[in-house]
């Protein structure tokens, strides 16, 4: 209603006087329309502001706040060419023809407003074209540094309790893992699920108590009393490894927000995978109690591990940190049960 006051306030020199308005009148409705427009798009850029603010504040989603804001514009758009063309019908032939001609092409833009988004053009009857600037796409694929450590250990026959009897010690066996892994969402939009892959170097470490230490008697590796006091006898492996995680992070999109960034271990996070890995070196260290010429030794041989390990994984946490296990479906030492498990934190840097 308002709106049409305003269009009719404008015409009303016009109807009063049958003869042919001036030039500076003419002029003076133009800018009265022009002006009009401005009114329009500032009530526009308002709304749209609104809607972010509600976007911010976890009022509405993403797909939400484009759905109204392109509504808006359109509704917009489709009001001001409605209102201009109720104007131009009252006008006769020669200011119609000017009027049209001076405002055909005008562009309704709200380019002062900062939301990040990137400008497409919404086409309207008439020629009128309004502006409506929406997100840009988010990389599907990021990454970044894995760190992660903790307890190693062995169980037999798939057994979790056969740790109890396990000659390892518990506290002293440990490994610790250096990786860089990428994330790729499945949608640009909704980037919650994903695949988290990379590649790893994993150092895991097996400590015996009890004096023993491990020897190699015909292709086998057996565990055994050394002669002498020892301080610590540890058996070490070096992997290099290519983890595969299914993964679900519920990440927010910071206030300030870059849309070129994927937002990720900003919140919930959870994975389960697999892995399959290569081994590239194993030693046994031995430290002996007693003097000697040499209180450590390091005893680079095979003690049949397998080459290869693969198995299971996963994780669950809050933001960069997640609690972390890994279980190898493969035996550790060739001809034999027992199969390697670790527990820790992982880091996602």
């Amino acid at each position: 209603m308002k709106t049409k006051l305003f269009l009719l306030t404008l015409l009303l020199p016009f109807c009063l006087f049958a003869q042919e308005p001036t030039k500076e009148e003419i002029n003076s409705l133009i800018d009265s329309l022009q002006t009009y427009i401005k009114i329009e798009k500032d009530s526009l850029k308002q709304r749209i502001k609104n809607t972010e603010l509600r976007l911010e504040n976890g009022e509405i989603t993403e797909e939400e706040a484009d759905e109204i804001k392109e509504k808006l514009s359109v509704e917009t758009a489709q009001k001001i060419e409605n209102n201009i063309d109720e104007t131009i019908k009252l006008l006769n032939d020669n200011v119609k023809q000017l009027v049209e001609n001076t405002l055909k092409g005008h562009e309704i833009s709200r380019d002062t407003v900062e939301d990040e988004r990137n400008t497409i053009v919404i086409k309207v009857p008439n020629e009128f074209k309004i502006k409506h600037k929406t997100k840009k796409p988010k990389r599907l694929t990021d990454s970044g540094l894995v760190f992660a450590v903790g307890i190693n250990n062995v169980i037999e026959n798939n057994n979790l309790e056969s740790i109890n009897d396990s000659p390892y010690a518990v506290w002293g066996s440990n490994f610790v893992e250096l990786g860089w892994s990428y994330r790729t969402a499945f949608s640009r939009n909704n980037q919650v699920a994903g695949i988290n892959y990379g590649l790893s170097f994993v150092w895991k470490e097996l400590k015996l108590f009890d004096n023993l230490y491990h020897i190699e008697d015909n292709d086998q590796t057996v565990i055994t009393t050394h002669p002498q006091s020892l301080k610590k006898s540890k058996l070490r492996t070096t992997l290099i490894t290519l983890p595969v995680f299914f993964d679900l992070d519920y990440s927010k999109r910071p206030c300030n927000k870059d849309d070129k960034t994927v937002y990720r271990n900003r919140g919930l996070r959870l994975g389960l995978g697999t892995y399959a890995g290569l081994k590239i070196n194993s030693k046994q260290i031995i430290k002996y109690n007693k003097p000697r010429a040499h209180k450590k030794e390091k005893l680079k041989e095979d003690y049949n591990l397998n080459t290869l390990c693969y198995g299971l994984a996963g994780y669950i946490g809050y933001k960069g940190t997640t609690c972390y296990v890994k279980y190898d479906l493969n035996p550790l030492f060739n001809d034999t049960e027992l199969s390697n498990v670790a527990l820790g934190v992982r880091l996602d840097f």
